[in-house]
C-alpha cells in the first residue's frame, strides 16, 4: 500500500510535469531541426527552398465548433480569392468539415484537442495564424518559431477586458469590432510595456451573416410573451448570482420560458447545470435550449434577461429587441478588467439600451418584463451600440480578409528575399 502512494501523482502535479517535460521536447525539437538545415545548408549549398515551401500561407485555429459561424465568412473570402488555408479544430464534428466540399483552397484538419492539439500548434509552420481563442503564450499554447504573424479576432461584442488576464497580450494584431475597445487595450500596453499592437477596426464578419439570414427568415412566435434567459458563466452570471430564485419567478408569470445557458456552462460548471435541469424539467412553458445556432431561439423570443453576456448584443443590435440585464456584483478578478479603474464601455452602455433588474425586485419580474416590453426609450441605446460597436456593416470578411492579402504577401515577398541562413533560422 505504502509502494502504491509512493507512485501516486495528483492530477494538478502531473499536469504541470508534463507542462516542463513538452517544454524540454520541443526546445530540443526546435535546436535539433535548426542544426539540421544549416547542415542541408551547407551539404546542399544552401538550399532550403523546401521550408518555405511547405508554410502554410494562412492557419485559422479554433478551439471549439461553436466559432465556425466567425470564420465560415472569412474562409469564404480567404477562398474566392484563392489564398490557400487550412483551418484547424479541435472539434471532431466541426461544421467546418461540411462545408469544406465547396472550397477549393481551404483545408479542414481537427488536430485533436487539449495536449495534443498544444503540441501540434507549437510547431505550426506558417505565415499568419488567425484565431478568436485568447491566452496565447499565457498558457500553454506558445508561439511557434516557424509562425510569422498572430492574428487575434473578436467573436462577439465583448470588451478585451473581459477577457481572462493577459489574454491577448501576445498577439501581433488585433482585430476589433468597433470602437469602443483599442483605448484601454492601450492602457494595458503602457501598463505592461508591451510593445504596440496593430489594432484594426474591421467589424464582424459574423453579424453581417447574421443579419442578412434574419433579413430573410420567418420566426414561430407563441400566443403569450416568450422570455429567453441567456446568461453568460461563471461567477458574474445570473445562475450564480440570483441562484433558483430567478427560474422560481419567471415560471410564476405564466410567460413561455426558454433556458439557453453558455456552452462554457456545460464543461466548467457542468454540477449546476445538471441540478438546475433536474429541478426545472421542461414542460409546454419551460424549455432548455442548446442548439449550435441561435438564431431560432433569439428570433421566436420577445425579450431576453441576462448579465454580461455578449448574447445580449447580437440580441439588440441585430434583432433590436428589449434587454432584462443584471449586474448583482460584477466581480473583475478573473479579467483585465481588474487593470483599468474605469468599467469597460459595454457594461457602461447597458443601462442606456437595456432595462436593470435587482436581487431585490425579484419579485415584481412580470411588471419589469411588461415594461420593458412596452419602452420605446431605450431603442437609442440600442442604435448607438448598432454604431459604434459594429463597423463595417456588411463588409467585415472582406476588411480581415483584405489585411491578410496584403501581409501574406509582403511576409512572402522578406522571405524570398531573405538570406537562406535567416530562413533556417
Amino acid at each position: 500500500m505504502q509502494r502504491n502512494c509512493l507512485l501516486y501523482i495528483d492530477p494538478g502535479t502531473g499536469s504541470m510535469l508534463f507542462s516542463v517535460l513538452l517544454g524540454i521536447f520541443m526546445a530540443a525539437l526546435f535546436a535539433f531541426r535548426k542544426a539540421w538545415i544549416k547542415i542541408k545548408s551547407l551539404v546542399l549549398g544552401g538550399r532550403v527552398e523546401k521550408i518555405n515551401k511547405d508554410k502554410i500561407p494562412v492557419v485559422i485555429f479554433t478551439d471549439s465548433k461553436r466559432y465556425w459561424t466567425i470564420f465560415h465568412p472569412i474562409c469564404d473570402e480567404l477562398d474566392r480569392r484563392g489564398i490557400r488555408t487550412e483551418y484547424w479544430t479541435e472539434s471532431e464534428d466541426d461544421p467546418a468539415f461540411g462545408s469544406e466540399k465547396d472550397y477549393k483552397n481551404i483545408t479542414c484538419r481537427y488536430i485533436g484537442n487539449l495536449n495534443k492539439a498544444i503540441t501540434k500548434l507549437n510547431i505550426m509552420n506558417a505565415y499568419i495564424c488567425l484565431s478568436t481563442t485568447p491566452g496565447l503564450e499565457v498558457y500553454q499554447w506558445k508561439k511557434s518559431k516557424n509562425t510569422d504573424l498572430y492574428i487575434h479576432i473578436w467573436h462577439s461584442v465583448s470588451s478585451g477586458l473581459l477577457y481572462r488576464m493577459f489574454g491577448t497580450d501576445w498577439y501581433d494584431v488585433l482585430m476589433l469590432p468597433g470602437d469602443f475597445i483599442e483605448e484601454n487595450l492601450r492602457k494595458l500596453e503602457k501598463m505592461r510595456h508591451m510593445p504596440p499592437k496593430i489594432m484594426l477596426k474591421t467589424g464582424l464578419p459574423y453579424f453581417d451573416v447574421m443579419a442578412q439570414k434574419v433579413g430573410s427568415m420567418t420566426f414561430d412566435r407563441a400566443d403569450t410573451t416568450t422570455v429567453l434567459v441567456a446568461p453568460t458563466w461563471g461567477v458574474n452570471s445570473l445562475f450564480n448570482q440570483l441562484g433558483d430564485e430567478l427560474l422560481d419567478r419567471l415560471i410564476a408569470t405564466g410567460y413561455n420560458i426558454i433556458v439557453r445557458p453558455h456552452p462554457q456552462s456545460y464543461t466548467a460548471e457542468a454540477d449546476l447545470i445538471d441540478r438546475l435541469k433536474r429541478k426545472y424539467p421542461e414542460n409546454d412553458h419551460f424549455h432548455w435550449n442548446a442548439d449550435n445556432d441561435n438564431l431560432s431561439v433569439l428570433g421566436s423570443s420577445d425579450i431576453m434577461i441576462s448579465d454580461h453576456s455578449a448574447v445580449v448584443y447580437d440580441y439588440a443590435i441585430i434583432f433590436d429587441k428589449p434587454v432584462i440585464y443584471s449586474l448583482v456584483e460584477f466581480v473583475k478578478d478573473p479579467y483585465d478588467a481588474w487593470f483599468i479603474d474605469e468599467d469597460p464601455r459595454i457594461i457602461t452602455i447597458l443601462p442606456e439600451m437595456a432595462h436593470e433588474l435587482k436581487k431585490e425586485d425579484l419579485s415584481d419580474i412580470k411588471k419589469i418584463i411588461d415594461e420593458a416590453l412596452a419602452d420605446t426609450e431605450k431603442a437609442r441605446g440600442r442604435a448607438y451600440a448598432r454604431e459604434h460597436f459594429w463597423y463595417n456593416h456588411g463588409e467585415g470578411a472582406n476588411k480581415c480578409v483584405d489585411y491578410i492579402e496584403e501581409t501574406l504577401k509582403d511576409l512572402q515577398d522578406r522571405s524570398r528575399s531573405l538570406p537562406e541562413e535567416e530562413k533556417a533560422g
